[in-house]
């Protein structure tokens, strides 16, 4: 159980576990604004460890904004889209997600390599609570089908 020792003594997990549990109570964004605002490399293999792991708990129901079903996107998917018109740079545009619309600048770059091989890179400045603001980085790779026009991703 280490991860639980690591999380209760490290500041950031034990402030976002007491934003999350008692302050948010279901609020995503407020969760969000939380995960954001204490950055901490102990929280993601604590919640492993007591949800998936040790199944200590189990996960909540989602809230109506977070409930997704999961399905195959066949009518949204864009067939034999060229490789130029996916690769580029892109800037947000703000108005579609209120938990989003809070980031002041988010930029977007996909790159598609000749071996259909993925780079998938966002930054995003965002005013990190007492922290001030910060310029936050992700990178997820990825493989490109052409022939059924699906990305597929995972995280680094």
């Amino acid at each position: 159980m280490r991860e639980t020792f690591n999380c209760a003594t490290d500041k950031s997990c034990r402030a976002q576990i007491w934003g999350i549990n008692f302050d948010c109570k279901g609020d995503s964004g407020c969760t969000w604004n939380y995960e954001q605002s204490y950055d901490t490399t102990y929280l993601g293999p604590f919640m492993k460890c007591i949800f998936i792991d040790h199944e200590c708990m189990a996960f909540p129901e989602p809230d109506a904004e977070n409930n997704a079903t999961c399905q195959v996107p066949v009518n949204a998917t864009l067939k034999n889209l060229p490789r130029e018109v996916l690769n580029g740079d892109w800037n947000v545009v703000d108005g579609y997600s209120h938990i989003y619309d809070c980031i002041n600048c988010t930029w977007v770059g996909m790159h598609i390599n000749e071996d259909n091989s993925i780079d998938y890179h966002t930054s995003y400045y965002y005013t990190q609570g007492k922290n001030g603001p910060v310029w936050r980085d992700v990178a997820m790779k990825g493989v490109y089908d052409p022939e059924n026009g699906m990305i597929h991703f995972q995280g680094e």
